[in-house]
């Protein structure tokens, strides 16, 4: 199992322990902050990707 899919079935466990607004926006939080940390690695990685991409290609005629 992947790191995501590790991620994505601990939410959606945790989801399910949801009985109060409280936990509610706690879970929201959790999520959100997850996310955007999974959309950082990924938008690194592609940056990385394009910048090779660039040295390999870019002084091609």
């Amino acid at each position: 199992m992947t790191d995501h899919e590790q991620a994505l079935q601990a939410a959606r466990d945790s989801l399910r322990n949801i009985v109060s607004i409280r936990d509610f926006l706690l879970a929201v939080e959790v999520g959100s902050q997850t996310a955007v940390a999974m959309l950082d690695k990924t938008e690194s990685k592609l940056l990385e990707v394009l910048e090779a991409i660039n040295e390999n290609y870019g002084d091609a005629p």
